[in-house]
This record gives structure tokens, sequence and C-alpha cells, in this order.
């Protein structure tokens, strides 16, 4: 057995996680923009989301920018917060300090929840994130 801790890329690495797991405190947060109801069974997922609860900007299609809270984070996307409800379709900026500015689209909203997948290479947003996590 080896004494290694492990790095942010192990973290990030391919694992499955339920349904419930990245449920918050409003419920299933999992419900797409399309109206489509959470899935059924086990939802999968390839890479392991970390809450960070980092203030930021998403710069919206049409070019409004709204502050917002990451409230989690993963190599290929984001869940988001936003200062105000607001419709959110189209290719989005997501910007904050540490991490600069990824673009990504709107998979899923609830109330002032978005739900982001980044357009950017897992590889390339790993490697940012293995730059600011712990």
């Amino acid at each position: 057995m080896s004494d290694e801790v492990p790095t942010v890329m192990d973290r990030v690495a391919t694992e499955e996680v339920t349904t419930d797991e990245v449920a918050t405190d409003k419920g299933d947060m999992s419900q797409t923009a399309k109206g489509d109801g959470p899935p059924s069974g086990r939802e999968r997922r390839r890479y392991e989301r970390v809450t960070v609860l980092w203030q930021a900007s998403l710069q919206l299609s049409d070019k409004r920018t709204i502050d917002c809270v990451i409230v989690n984070i993963s190599a290929s996307g984001a869940m988001v917060q936003l200062s105000e409800q607001v419709a959110c379709r189209g290719t989005v900026f997501l910007s904050n300090t540490k991490i600069g500015t990824f673009s990504a689209e709107p998979v899923w909203h609830e109330g002032n929840r978005v739900g982001l997948q980044f357009n950017e290479e897992v590889e390339e947003v790993a490697e940012v994130l293995g730059d600011v996590l712990p």
C-alpha cells in the first residue's frame, strides 16, 4: 500500500455518483433545461464534483453578465447559483479569478441554479483545477 497522497487529477478521475449524492437542500438538481425529469436509477458521472463556493460571473449568450457562485465543479462542468433567476440558453462564459474563463452550455436549470457542461477539453479543465484545488 502506498503512502502517496492522491492528487487533484486522481480526485477528478472517472467514478460513478448516485443521484442522491448530487442532490442539494433544494431537492434533485438533475432536471434538464428541456424539462426532462430526473434520471431513473443511477446517474452516471464521469468526473468527481468538488464543492468550492467561489464567487464568479456568467456571461449569457445575450452578452449580459450575471453574478454567481460556483457551488461545485468538475473537469466536465459546474453547478452555479445565479444572483437572479434568468433564462440561460446557448453558449455562456463562466469566469472566476481562480480558474479564468470557460465556455459552457447550460444542461439544466432549476430556479436560480444552473448546471453547466464545459466546452473545453476535460484534460485542459483538469489541469486548471489541479492548480487551484487543495
